[in-house]
This record gives structure tokens, sequence and C-alpha cells, in this order.
């Protein structure tokens, strides 16, 4: 099943919205207008659209700041291989 949705956020992301935030915002607007379709109650769209929110947004997030921890273990890696080869002996 994340097979599927990952595939489906890569393909809104790559060829209509451009970016991941937009691609969320995106989605939701097509949960709500599909809930709004199916007659489905007010509490229940709010309770869900809170669900979708909090777990893309935190996952969203979850990702920028796992690069950027990356990015920082990495420059620190580099920065140690460039002290060891100007240590002196």
């Amino acid at each position: 099943m994340t097979e599927v949705l990952f595939d489906m956020y890569e393909l809104l992301v790559e060829n209509i919205f451009g970016s991941v935030g937009l691609a969320i915002m995106g989605v939701a607007f097509a949960m709500i207008l599909i809930l709004f379709w199916t007659k489905t109650s007010k509490i229940f769209i709010i309770y869900w659209m809170m669900f979708y929110f909090i777990v893309m947004g935190t996952a969203y997030i979850g990702s920028i700041a796992l690069i950027l921890g990356f990015m920082l273990a990495s420059a620190y890696a580099i920065i140690a291989v460039i002290r060891l080869w100007f240590r002196p002996d």
C-alpha cells in the first residue's frame, strides 16, 4: 500500500504541483471534495483532515530534518578527514 501512495505523491510532485507541500495540499483538497460529494458529516471531515495534516506534516518536516542532519554529519565527517590529513605527526 505504501508503494502505491509513494508513487501517487511522486507523480503529483513531479508532474502537477512541483513541490511536496503543494502536493499535500492538493491531495487534501481532493479528499475534501470526495468527502463533500459523499455527503459525509462535517465533524468527520474535520477529524479526518486533522489526522491527515498531522501525519503528512510530521513526515514532511521529519524528512527535511533528516536531510539537514545528514548534511551536518557529512560536513563534520569532511572536516574530520581534512584535520586528519593536516595533523602534525
